[in-house]
């Protein structure tokens, strides 16, 4: 997936002490309803991508800080 978004909305939710869940809603990209990250205190987190066009994609990595 490769797009650029200007105009969206989000939510930021804590499940518990260290887990966060990152609702993304674009309104100017067609065809992608949201984007859901689960950020999980661990350093691991989980992208699921609602798209309107095609069955949902759900992506898992690692996150970290950028260092300045």
């Amino acid at each position: 997936l490769e797009f650029k978004s200007y105009k969206f909305s989000y939510t930021i939710s804590q499940k518990n002490k260290s887990d966060w869940d990152v609702y993304i809603n674009p309104t100017d990209i067609s065809g992608v309803q949201q984007f859901v990250f689960n950020i999980f205190g661990n350093g691991t987190a989980t992208l699921n991508v609602q798209n309107s066009n095609s069955d949902p994609i759900s992506f898992f990595g690692h996150i970290e800080r950028v260092k300045d």
